[in-house]
């Protein structure tokens, strides 16, 4: 499974059958992804979009959404692997309401110094920062040899022993 960075605000996730992008801007020509997960209302007319809660499955990949007032936050489990992904500010007021995850997806939307800390409430392998604000975002994670990457490929068999954070960039 590879989680990419494809544009500051568009992170795309492939599995062996099916790609998701979150947050896309548009379609773009060079991906062809069957799922869009979206935290603000976007929709094409040949490809699923999924804008709220509920809980879904598209090529064995299952999905759920939680509404978190006017914000979203969404589950994916794909190739064996269970990513949770959201807004900073809305994960952490949620994380308590929501179960572990291999892999927690951060897109940095605040300016305000949020404590990072709520993260490890997830028993994370990885944590994957990216947005507008992801370089201010990864200084508030008490870790050293934070890695900067334009994408992550993740294995269920292959986790890493300590948490990881990652700078997609």
């Amino acid at each position: 499974m590879e989680i990419a960075l494809l544009s500051p605000q568009t992170i795309k996730l492939k599995g062996k059958k099916t790609q998701i992008l979150v947050d896309p801007l548009s379609k773009s020509a060079e991906c062809h992804a069957a799922l869009f997960l979206t935290t603000r209302p976007f929709s094409l007319e040949d490809v699923l979009s999924v804008d709220g809660p509920g809980e879904y499955e598209v090529g064995g990949t299952k999905i759920w959404g939680m509404r978190f007032g006017s914000e979203m936050v969404y589950g994916v489990k794909i190739d064996n692997v269970d990513i949770v992904i959201g807004k900073m500010s809305t994960l952490e007021k949620a994380h308590a309401k929501l179960s572990e995850s291999t892999v927690v997806i951060l897109c940095s939307d605040s300016d305000k110094d949020t404590d990072a800390s709520f993260v490890t409430a997830f028993s994370p392998k990885y944590v994957v920062v990216y947005g507008d604000k992801a370089k201010e975002t990864v200084t508030r994670f008490e870790k050293e040899g934070i890695t900067h990457s334009a994408k992550l490929s993740v294995i269920a068999e292959k986790l890493p022993e300590e948490m990881e954070v990652i700078l997609l960039q």
